[in-house]
């Protein structure tokens, strides 16, 4: 009979052991976001809800010493028991009726996961039980590989870092998969006793390292040899911060992201890094409360392979931080490539074709160039090397500016004006309007492309958008052939790289010195490169060929080597590809302009004046006397051969003032006054 209820109560024991329940996973489904570079490596992760740096890992990711040093030192005989270990419960418990007290503990890595996922509890005999029926059913349920990958998520390492790719990451800089016999041990270790974490009590770490490699002598994983190596190896002292590379577009990422798994772009991680190292040292050339921000494309798929939003990284890092890469700001030259590549596509003129630089009046607009004067009969091919304002704004009146405008509005990338009339579309050419560094570096992209532009890739399974014809492949040619015989910058960057690689590109430096930019391509890039200040303040001395060009050479003289020319080859048959012998409507370029016309400058459209009383002065300039004055059409006395007078005004409100010039022309204004004189 006694032995008929010793195996009714073994067996009721065995069921109830048997009949526990497997514990909730939702905190180990709670893991840090992660956004990975197109190699698979971590550019950047972010804390989960309940703050903790929780990285998920599978087996194939950690290294097989590690894993064999963790089971040699936790449980030797994970593998072959249900969950719990009878071998070690029978030890424990004589070990305890033998000293009075807990010698050795008999705790499996699936009892140890069981407490990981329910976050502890009192300790009991109760609890222990409770632990061991839910172990057991833990290793039903999801086995021996299922709950090694539990506890590698979930086991403290001090602090707010959970499991072991956290760890590695933060204590040792690289992944599990890479770690050595030293650092295995001590991340075997430290779950143990997380208060003895290396960056708070190095030498308790240490101690706690070497117990471990004691153990691994003694049971045959490591040798005496080996362990000694390990046991010279350093214990890091301090926490590595976490990956935080391309913070704007990783930030963005997360953020978007539509799925719980890790994010993957097209960021070249190993590349990135090493740029915002250049970035951080080239900050000390910039104006002090400047900022920077450049992007680096893969010429054949449009990916970006690079990406910087701010100078500052570990500021950029913030949640909200501004991405200066798609900042809308003025941008000086670098459109006049796309003006002269539309004259060529229309045959207007050939790079050859002299255009004069010299003084021309568009109505209220007369521009200037950079360089104070004006040379005379440029060709066009010198004239945008050198940038010449007036040759540019000659050559746009001719196209007509809305074409520019519509073709660019088409492509995607539309400028932003600061009003639709004639005189701002002509400023276009000269940076009066508005477009993002992401647009302008999607623009030059086409360029290599033979004129073909596509919107830039930031995810590899990004489909590929429809290519849009921004210049004839003949145009593209003629304009990136130019823009390589661009001259590198003063400096390191042109000595590293002059004589090495054809970069095509072109600077500019927008009015005020508000921004400097370098935008430029070979055969299979395409950088782009923006400075200024967030309050769009002057920087004096800095413009685009001293500030953003050596920056941008800096950026391209990380870039493998490209075989090809940067505007590939010629297109037989093109009468682009030509020199000498052009047709006679090629050979000269005259700039169409209307006869001057006066011009009021005193006082400006809009103005609000009160205090009328003492007269308003009238000024203009240009045009032929006389001049005739008119208020709202009336004549303001008689003409007069000055362009000068004080008018006495007797109404208020809205008034329309005009000048009209010996020869007809005239010039309009309208302003308010705000009481009648007296």
């Amino acid at each position: 009979m006694r032995y008929i209820l010793t195996l009714i109560g073994v067996g009721v024991g065995t069921l109830w052991f048997c009949s526990g329940v497997a514990p909730n996973l939702d905190r180990a489904r709670d893991v840090s976001g992660e956004v990975r570079g197109a190699d698979g490596e971590l550019l950047r992760a972010f804390g989960t809800q309940d703050g903790y740096w929780r990285l998920p890992v599978d087996l194939d990711q950690v290294s097989p010493l590690y894993l064999d040093m963790l089971v040699g030192y936790e449980d030797r005989r994970f593998y072959v028991h249900p969950g719990i270990d009878p071998i070690a419960l029978v030890r424990a418990g004589w070990q305890f009726v033998l000293h009075g007290r807990v010698v050795s503990g008999a705790s499996t890595i699936s009892m140890q996961t069981v407490r990981l996922l329910d976050q502890g509890g009192e300790r009991s005999l109760v609890e222990k039980l409770r632990q061991m029926r839910s172990a057991i059913a833990l290793e039903r349920r999801y086995g021996k590989s299922g709950i090694l990958k539990l506890y590698l998520r979930l086991a403290p390492f001090g602090g707010n870092l959970e499991g072991v790719r956290a760890a590695s990451l933060a204590y040792f800089g690289k992944e599990p998969k890479h770690l050595t016999a030293g650092e295995a041990a001590l991340l075997v270790a430290l779950p143990q006793a997380p208060g003895r974490r290396p960056d708070r009590r190095p030498e308790a770490a240490r101690a706690g390292r070497d117990r471990v490699l004691d153990r691994m002598v003694r049971s045959g994983i490591l040798s005496r040899e080996h362990a000694a190596a390990a046991r010279r190896e350093p214990v890091p002292v301090a926490r590595r911060p976490m990956a935080a590379l391309a913070p704007h577009l990783t930030a963005a990422f997360h953020h978007q992201a539509k799925v719980t798994g890790p994010v993957h772009t097209t960021i070249n991680g190993v590349l990135q890094r090493e740029i915002e190292r250049r970035v951080a040292a080239y900050r000390g050339a910039l104006d002090p409360a400047a900022n920077l921000a450049a992007i680096v494309v893969r010429n054949s798929d449009r990916a970006v392979i690079a990406h910087i939003g701010s100078t500052d990284v570990a500021d950029a890092a913030r949640a909200g931080a501004f991405d200066f890469s798609r900042a809308i700001r003025s941008p000086g030259s670098t459109i006049k490539p796309f003006i002269y590549g539309l004259a060529f596509e229309t045959l207007l003129v050939h790079p050859d074709t002299l255009v004069d630089d010299s003084q021309v009046r568009y109505g209220r607009y007369a521009p200037s160039n950079f360089e104070p004067g004006f040379g005379g009969p440029v060709s066009v091919h010198d004239a945008l090397l050198r940038s010449l304002n007036t040759t540019a704004v000659a050559i746009l009146d001719a196209l007509g500016p809305q074409r520019l405008l519509a073709r660019l509005r088409a492509a995607g990338t539309p400028l932003r004006l600061p009003q639709l009339d004639a005189d701002a579309g002509l400023a276009v050419a000269v940076g009066g309007c508005g477009i993002s560094l992401t647009d302008l570096v999607t623009l030059y992209a086409a360029l290599p492309n033979r004129g073909l532009l596509q919107p830039l890739r930031y995810m590899p399974d990004e489909p590929t958008a429809a290519a849009y014809p921004l210049l004839s492949p003949e145009a593209s040619w003629a304009v990136a052939n130019i823009l390589a015989d661009m001259r590198p910058p003063d400096g390191p960057a042109a000595t590293q790289i002059g004589g090495r690689r054809r970069v095509a590109y072109k600077t500019g430096t927008s009015a005020g010195l508000r921004d400097a930019w370098a935008i430029g391509f070979d055969a299979d890039h395409t950088v782009g490169v923006w400075t200024g200040r967030p309050d769009a303040a002057a920087m004096v001395g800095h413009v685009g060929r001293s500030t953003a060009a050596p920056l941008l050479f800096r950026i391209f003289d990380l870039l493998p080597y490209p075989v090809a020319d940067p505007a590939g080859p010629p297109l037989e048959g093109s009468v682009l590809t030509t020199r000498g012998n052009l047709p006679t409507r090629l050979v000269r370029f005259t700039p169409s302009s209307s006869p001057e016309r006066p011009i009021i400058d005193m006082p400006f459209d809009g103005a609000e004046l009160t205090g009328a009383q003492r007269g308003v002065n009238l000024r203009a300039h240009g045009g032929r006397p006389p001049y005739r004055w008119l208020v709202d059409g009336d004549p303001l006395g008689p003409a007069s051969t000055d362009a000068e007078r004080v008018w006495h005004p007797s109404v208020s409100g809205a008034i329309r003032l005009e000048v009209v010039d010996g020869s007809g022309q005239s010039d309009s204004i309208n302003i308010w006054l705000g009481a009648a004189s007296r």
